[in-house]
């Protein structure tokens, strides 16, 4: 993850940054950037920038809050920020533009204590909220709010700045909650025979001079784990690559 000090970690939404050892893989400890970011969550979805910043982020469900990461080229963190969030209580994946931190907020409400049982069981959708996108400013974290018909995400492919406009790229999951019970495997025999609401490539535009907001689905359904080259992060992008279910497989079979 840090090239420029040969630092090696292990990421996952639910705690912070294990770091290993680049040769051995062996546990070296968990991450502390900070004091005040010990034992804080880091996200399994950080983004490097074109001129090797680190952005990041943690969430912890039901906290309403957001904790921003900068850190540095070479592996310092650089500022650490919170700021609100009523609706990141599971926030997967994020994007960021050349001046501009992308986040789209589910209406997935956690009503549990984190940490205690299985966490799906505390998840509610609420049907009347929107998909809330929170545009924030690098520079100061100025946080611009457009609102969105509700579908759910689990991961964004690329955000760009293009003209007067911020695009998005991302894959919309229209029954979050079926998908996210499809993955259980706790759950995987009793929901045999389960079908979801296909993941759908989906385009959404932001006109932050006019507030305006429009997304649009291309067509392309049944896939899933959209990845860029890592060197356009936050740049204009003519390429996705996704993994997609052929029409011959079961749909009681989880995976692509």
């Amino acid at each position: 993850m840090l090239p420029a000090r040969r630092e090696l970690f292990a990421l996952w939404e639910g705690g912070s940054a294990l770091e290993v050892d680049p040769d051995s893989l062996q546990a070296k400890g968990f991450k502390v950037w900070s004091a005040d970011t010990q034992g804080a969550p880091f996200t399994a979805h950080p983004r490097v920038a074109p001129d090797g910043r680190v952005w990041s982020f943690g969430y912890m469900p039901g906290s309403g809050r957001l904790l921003i990461y900068e850190i540095s080229p070479n592996g310092q963190l650089r500022r650490q920020h919170v700021l609100a969030a009523p609706q990141a209580d599971m926030v997967h994946d994020f994007a960021i533009t050349e001046r501009h931190l992308v986040f789209l907020l589910m209406p997935l409400r956690f009503s549990g204590t984190p940490g205690a049982g299985n966490p799906l069981s505390h998840y509610l959708w609420e049907d009347t909220s929107p998909l809330v996108v929170l545009m924030i400013d690098k520079a100061d974290f100025k946080v611009q709010r457009f609102e969105l018909p509700a579908t759910g995400v689990f991961h964004l492919a690329n955000a760009w700045e293009q003209g007067e406009t911020l695009q998005v790229r991302f894959v919309a999951q229209p029954d979050i909650l079926g998908a996210m019970q499809q993955m259980d495997v706790n759950r995987s025999r009793s929901r045999s025979d389960a079908k979801t609401r296909a993941a759908q490539w989906t385009h959404i535009t932001l006109t932050p001079g006019t507030g305006q907001a429009q997304m649009q689905a291309t067509g392309l359904d049944g896939v899933e784990f959209p990845r860029i080259h890592p060197a356009r992060n936050g740049l204009v992008t003519q390429f996705t690559t996704l993994l997609a279910r052929s029409r011959e497989m079961d749909a009681r079979v989880d995976g692509f």
